[in-house]
């Protein structure tokens, strides 16, 4: 099954895009622009959607979605099946959610809520692009797995990069949390390959006959 590991270049990128230390969970979660880590090799929040207590009273909350733009411009047939494995580290209590993105060139700042379908204020669950299941298990010790779907392989074929967003069960539902249950992801910086973000796929047998006549 060939593997295509994430490799930051001059269009695509990895990591993480938050909001955080806000006043209300609509100013975190609903915001459209956001800050950007994509420098180092992992990241303890990930994914996470969270609410903690606040210097003088009350609360903060706080929203972090990974993104991943994996190069696909060499796959010309649908393959027969797909995963997208990604290690963890440090935190494991996010349900985590496999969601196509639609970000720019690299990773900046506006594009926190570039997700195919998002709908800020609302429970995005039936309006974004699902790649993969929930995840309701996290392991920080080895890879976690996404088998995408029918949708996922298409959108190999048909774009030059497949983008991927990884976001907290809370943040794509819009529901307020009361606790701070987060999932650590490690990126394409970590040293080598041997935590790399990668898609492994197994290529189509479909045969292709020419001047046959059934």
């Amino acid at each position: 099954m060939p593997d295509i590991y994430m490799v930051d270049t001059g269009v695509r990128d990895d990591g993480v895009i938050y909001k955080a230390l806000q006043s209300t969970w609509a100013a975190a979660r609903d915001s459209i622009t956001g800050s950007v880590s994509t420098t180092y090799p992992g990241h303890v929040y990930g994914v996470r959607a969270s609410r903690t207590p606040a210097r003088g009273g009350g609360y903060a909350y706080h929203v972090y979605r990974s993104f991943f733009q994996f190069n696909t411009s060499t796959i010309y047939t649908r393959p027969n099946s797909c995963s997208f494995f990604v290690f963890g580290m440090t935190n494991a209590g996010a349900r985590v959610n496999c969601v196509k993105a639609k970000a720019g060139d690299n990773l900046d700042a506006v594009d926190y809520d570039a997700i195919e379908g998002w709908v800020n204020g609302a429970d995005n669950g039936s309006n974004v692009t699902v790649y993969s299941p929930e995840s309701s298990s996290w392991t920080v010790i080895g890879y976690n797995r996404f088998d995408l779907t029918d949708v996922a392989l298409d959108d190999m074929v048909a774009n030059n990069t497949l983008q991927i967003c990884l976001l907290h069960r809370n943040d794509l539902r819009n529901i307020s949390p009361t606790t701070d249950e987060p999932s650590g992801v490690r990126f394409s910086e970590y040293t080598g390959t041997s935590r790399d973000p990668y898609l492994s796929y197994m290529e189509s047998t479909d045969s292709v006959f020419f001047g046959a006549n059934f």
